[in-house]
């Protein structure tokens, strides 16, 4: 059986339904965020805003829920014959400082944006700053619920001898989509988004749009090099990360 990458059947029609509901929630509660008229080119709106963020928090315990009842691992099934030969690259053990490299530039990304507070008054720097949240909890519950849903062993699991606490690790099975990645891509598009609305210097502009996307790549880098992630884990990532930043 090929278990690279897989959707365990017993669950996934409840999941699914749930993955739904929850997901159409958040997108009513951004539509009606986005009905508040007002001159400014953002708003916080509290009832669409607390839709938002209580739709992406229901992902998240959704996403426990699932992870909890995944099959235990069983590293003696895996064989990197089953592994698309574009995703063979770093089948290795795991490298600590590259996983921390992608932790700085994933932080990075979710800080550049601040460059843009000295520019806004007081109900500006609310407004965005709630827009800026909901991209990034929006994204972090997206990746959280596909990897409940999605079983697929990280990249180190298929090393020779690994170490027993390869087996240990509560993300194991969780390899799709990449975290790091889909949380960075959100912050630069969420960032690249409100900073036009704010600031008419195009070179302004085209700075934070350059700067986000490239420590967003920096990011994604590292995931693949250190054997955290396949290569199409951090390519989705970009996707689901990218699409959840746009306004």
């Amino acid at each position: 059986m090929n278990i690279f990458f897989r959707l365990p059947s017993t669950r996934l029609p409840k999941a699914a339904a749930v993955f739904a509901a929850i997901l159409a929630f958040c997108v009513a509660g951004e539509g009606w965020a986005q009905t508040a008229a007002t001159p400014a080119p953002l708003v916080a709106y509290p009832i669409g805003d607390s839709l938002v963020f209580a739709g992406s928090a229901g992902l998240v315990l959704g996403s426990h829920f699932l992870e909890a009842h995944k099959p235990k691992p069983d590293l003696s099934a895996l064989s990197t014959a089953n592994i698309p030969p574009f995703d063979r690259w770093y089948t290795t053990h795991r490298s600590e400082p590259l996983s921390l490299a992608s932790d700085a530039t994933l932080i990075g990304a979710v800080l550049l944006p601040a460059v843009l507070i000295p520019s806004l008054n007081r109900n500006e720097l609310v407004a965005s700053g709630v827009v800026y949240a909901e991209a990034l909890a929006v994204s972090y519950g997206l990746k959280s619920i596909v990897k409940g849903l999605v079983v697929r062993y990280r990249p180190y699991a298929y090393a020779p001898n690994p170490s027993p606490a390869v087996l240990k690790d509560p993300e194991l099975e969780s390899s799709f989509p990449s975290g790091h990645v889909t949380v960075a891509f959100a912050a630069a598009v969420a960032g690249g988004y409100n900073f036009r609305l704010y600031d008419a210097r195009p070179a302004a502009r085209a700075g934070v749009w350059a700067g986000g996307l490239a420590l967003a790549r920096a990011a994604a880098g590292p995931r693949v090099w250190s054997g955290n992630h396949f290569l199409s884990d951090v390519v989705a990532a970009g996707g689901v990360g990218g699409s959840a930043g746009r306004p």
